[in-house]
């Protein structure tokens, strides 16, 4: 299954049964010798009859125990359960790409855009252009068809995502990640102010056109139609 988004804003467990008892009811004989038959009888009757029953409380316990293998079954069955909730972690909100309203830039070039909480994104480096803006004193439009050497370019889902020019920070930290293999990618930079030893200041302006995002045992991605403008690029971070 693809998902399709078009935004052309900014965007005893094991149960033990008890071991059986068996009981043991020894009735006496008589006080003199004159019952010694008399109570060898008893003896046998009692204790023969009484035994047969202590056998019929141990096949009841095999019983229990049945029942216990029963119960460890219902358990492996919530497992998979569990399974399947954290494989439904892994997947883009349905307001993708919309909701990344949160765009900044660095670099020659990267750009960033994010939803308000840096936790799902659009992140791409891009090939030098800045410079290449400003020694020829001109803007500069790069179309490149994916897949491209000039563009690293990922949907992702984690934290920090809006934290890709803070060089003194964590960065970015990806959980899940979605990488561009095909479409068209434009990036169009306008040289701004004069360049300086540590910075090529330029806007840019990043669109994609029907780009696909894919990532092993993962749902794929389909971008129709996204673009982000005026975007601050060409200094370094820190």
């Amino acid at each position: 299954m693809r998902t399709n988004y078009s935004d052309l804003g900014l965007a005893c467990v094991l149960l033990l049964g008890a071991p059986s008892v068996f009981g043991c009811v020894v009735v006496g004989g008589g006080d003199d010798a004159a019952n010694d038959e008399t109570g060898d009888g008893d003896g046998d009757g009692d204790g023969d009859g009484d035994g047969d029953s202590g056998d019929g409380d141990g096949d009841s316990g095999d019983g229990d125990g049945d029942s216990g293998d029963g119960d460890g079954d219902t358990g492996d069955g919530d497992g998979d359960t569990g399974d399947g909730d954290g494989d439904g972690d892994a997947s883009l909100p349905a307001d993708f790409p919309a909701s990344l309203t949160k765009v900044g830039g660095c670099g020659d070039v990267y750009i960033g855009a994010t939803n308000e909480d840096g936790t799902v994104g659009i992140l791409f480096n891009g090939a030098e252009i800045a410079a290449t803006a400003h020694d020829l004193g001109e803007t500069q439009i790069r179309e490149s068809q994916l897949p491209s050497p000039d563009v690293d370019l990922r949907a992702a889902i984690g934290t920090l995502l809006d934290d890709g020019c803070n060089d003194t920070g964590e960065g970015p930290q990806i959980t899940h990640e979605w990488t561009a293999v095909s479409g068209t990618v434009t990036l169009t930079v306008e040289p701004t102010g004069m360049p300086q030893p540590w910075e090529m200041p330029a806007d840019a302006t990043l669109e994609l056109t029907n780009v696909t995002f894919e990532a092993q045992g993962l749902e794929p991605v389909v971008v129709d139609s996204w673009i982000v403008e005026d975007v601050y690029v060409g200094w370094l971070p820190g």
